[in-house]
C-alpha cells in the first residue's frame, strides 16, 4: 500500500505555543476544557506535565496558575479569575484573538454581527463573549440565513476553523442585503493550508484517513474537505481505529491530520496502514 502524506500536516503555531505554554506550567489547570481538542494530547499532558482540566473557573484556588485554552475564554471569566489572585497564563492562539478583537470592534460600532460557527463551540463562547452587549447571530452555514431577517448595519466574522468556501458564499449573501456592510475574515491561514493542501493529496488517491480528534472542528472540517473528493475517506483518531477492510482494493492512501493531531500520532497511523 502506498501511502502519501499531505504536505501540510501535524501541529499550527496556535497549537505548538499553547502545549509550549503548557509544559512550562507544570501542575497548572486548563479553563473550562481541554487545551486543544486532541484526547492523546490531554493524556500526555496529564500524565507527564500533571496539567489537569478545571471546568469550572472558581475550583481553581488563590495563587495557582491557571491556563487559558486555545480557544480563548470570555473576557469576563478571565477578569475575575484574575480578580480573585490566579495567575493567568494565556495560551489562546492568536488567530482566535485576532477574531474576539473584530468582533469586539464591530460591536463597538453598532453593528449586528453575523459569525459563521457552531454555537456551542468554546471558541464561539469565547468570542461572543467578548462583546456581551452586541447582537451576534451564530449559524453554521449560508442556507441558514436564507430564513433570517438581515438587519440594515451588519457585520461578518468567522470562528477560525470554517470552511473559506462557506465564509465568501456568506459574504456575497450579507453583501447583497446589508446597506451597511462589513468583513471581517477571521479563518486561520493554517487551517485553510491544511484543507488545501489535503484536497488536492485526495484527488490522487483511492483512499483518505483524516487523523484528529472528534471534537475537533478543524479536523471535522478537514474531513468534509478530503470526502468531497475522494469518497472512501475515514476520520480516526488513532491507529486502533484502522480497519483493513477499508483497504480492499486500493492502492494508494492519503494521511492528512488536524492541527492539534502530535506527530506520533501521524507516525503510528502510516506505520499501521504500510503493513495492511
Amino acid at each position: 500500500m502506498k501511502t502519501t502524506r499531505s504536505e501540510s500536516i501535524g501541529f499550527c503555531h496556535g497549537v505548538r505555543r499553547a502545549l509550549d505554554l503548557a509544559e512550562a506550567n507544570s501542575g497548572a489547570n486548563v479553563v473550562g476544557g481541554d487545551i486543544v481538542h486532541n484526547r492523546n494530547v490531554s493524556v500526555r499532558l496529564s500524565r507527564d506535565f500533571n496539567i489537569n482540566v478545571a471546568n469550572n473557573p472558581d475550583d481553581i484556588p488563590e495563587g495557582s496558575i491557571a491556563i487559558i485554552r486555545a480557544h480563548g475564554i470570555a473576557p469576563e471569566i478571565q477578569n475575575k479569575m484574575a480578580a480573585r489572585g490566579v495567575i493567568i497564563v494565556d495560551a489562546t492562539c492568536p488567530h482566535v484573538k485576532a477574531a474576539q478583537t473584530a468582533v469586539k470592534n464591530f460591536a463597538d460600532a453598532g453593528y449586528h454581527i453575523f459569525l459563521l460557527g457552531e454555537q456551542n463551540h468554546p471558541e464561539v463562547q469565547g468570542i461572543t463573549g467578548g462583546a456581551p452587549d452586541a447582537t451576534v447571530t451564530v449559524f453554521l452555514n449560508t442556507d441558514e440565513l436564507a430564513n433570517m431577517e438581515i438587519p440594515t448595519h451588519v457585520a461578518l466574522a468567522s470562528q477560525t476553523t470554517k470552511s473559506i468556501e462557506e465564509f465568501e458564499r456568506a459574504r456575497e449573501f450579507l453583501a447583497a442585503r446589508a446597506t451597511d456592510f462589513a468583513c471581517a475574515c477571521t479563518i486561520c491561514p493554517a487551517s485553510r493550508r491544511n484543507r488545501t493542501a489535503a484536497a488536492e493529496l485526495a484527488n490522487e488517491c483511492d483512499i483518505m484517513i483524516v487523523i484528529g480528534g472528534r471534537t475537533s472542528s478543524n479536523t471535522r472540517t478537514l474531513f468534509e474537505t478530503v470526502a468531497a473528493h475522494c469518497p472512501d475517506s475515514y476520520m480516526i483518531e488513532s491507529a486502533a481505529e484502522l480497519n483493513p477492510d477499508w483497504f480492499q482494493g486500493k492502492t494508494h492512501c492519503g494521511i492528512c491530520a488536524g492541527l492539534s493531531t502530535p506527530d506520533y500520532s501521524i507516525d503510528e497511523v502510516e506505520a499501521a496502514i504500510s503493513i495492511i
